[in-house]
């Protein structure tokens, strides 16, 4: 099985129509919204405990700014992600590249984008947490021996350091359980600044608003 970030850099897999957008399901819907959250929560607990990404101007993590997964071209081509009959090329990859937008890729992605040591472990810490992660289009969740070969493996030498690095922190943290954010509507604070926490909060709010005013989704079941 061919990774979808092996393949990105092909500009014949750029273009995307729209008459091939596929609607999403609520529960797909309801299911990015939940992973996207616990994500974010999960890279905003890393952040605070190593003490790093203060400087980043898009936080809480993923879910602000241009690109943010939060938003409509992104949810509607990761959501579906999942389906057996999904053309990840058509479909997926432009999502991946729209969120590619965000500040923190534009600093980890390009060997020449003239990131601190700062941007660069926040970098790394958000690829080692999503490879932790079940997303099918890195194959799957990985164990930490996993984590170590695809560092070697599949990643350009000026990220290996940094993504070492941030495995060996992100394994001594005693992360909280992700797992308990069940609910869009009732989201406990895992150990978040309380500021975070809020706009994380109002963030889902108002993009179950969207969703539902924009795109009719009903989104009863939260």
């Amino acid at each position: 099985m061919r990774l979808l970030s092996e393949t990105t850099s092909n500009p014949l897999h750029m273009e995307f129509s729209q008459n091939k957008t596929i609607r999403p399901t609520e529960d797909e819907v309801r299911d990015w919204l939940l992973s996207t959250t616990r994500h974010s929560m999960r890279m905003e607990f890393c952040l605070q405990s190593m003490g790093i990404g203060n400087r980043d101007p898009q936080r809480p993590h993923d879910i602000v700014g241009e690109g943010n997964k939060f938003e409509w071209e992104v949810i509607q081509g990761f959501s579906t992600e999942n389906r057996p009959e999904i053309d990840h090329f058509t479909h997926v990859v432009p999502a991946l590249t729209r969120h590619r937008a965000q500040y923190h890729h534009q600093k980890w992605n390009h060997e020449d984008s003239g990131a601190t040591d700062d941007e660069m472990l926040l970098g790394a810490t958000d690829a080692i947490c999503s490879l932790l992660e079940n997303r099918l289009y890195q194959g799957g969740s990985h164990s930490i021996e996993e984590i170590r070969s695809i560092i070697e493996d599949r990643n350009p030498p000026y990220r290996r350091p940094w993504m070492t690095k941030a495995l060996d922190q992100v394994n001594k943290l005693k992360m909280p359980d992700m797992g308990q954010i069940r609910h869009l509507d009732r989201i406990p604070n895992l150990g978040l600044p309380l500021s975070i926490y809020e706009t994380t909060v109002n963030r889902v709010r108002e993009t179950i608003l969207m969703l539902r005013q924009d795109h009719g989704f009903k989104l009863n079941n939260l």
